[in-house]
């Protein structure tokens, strides 16, 4: 085996590099989205969570809501703020504005 590369084996390592490269950059960047699909699916779960846990603490207060999910009251309270939020959100899309 000759100790110097010729061109053409250079060629071919930075070829076979290249599409190793293009091949690993192709996964990486499926893998960001598909993540983001998940994402956004336990984003929603976590936004009706918020909202049911808001209606338990709107009928049973906060620290009944606290006391019956065994969640800190600040868990709750968190909760609460989110629903609201995402109800003002809502209530001011273009959407939803006339």
């Amino acid at each position: 085996m000759n100790p110097h590369p010729t061109r053409e084996d250079a060629r071919r390592r930075l070829h076979e590099a290249q599409r190793a490269e293009a091949t690993a950059l192709a996964k990486t960047t499926k893998a960001y989205a598909a993540r983001a699909r998940v994402q956004q699916r336990v984003d929603f779960a976590d936004q009706n969570i918020a909202e049911a846990v808001a209606k338990l603490a709107e009928i049973s207060g906060l620290d009944r809501a606290a006391q019956l999910l065994d969640q800190p009251l600040g868990v709750v309270k968190r909760a609460v703020q989110s629903s609201e939020r995402s109800r003002s959100r809502n209530n001011t899309s273009p959407e939803t504005s006339p």
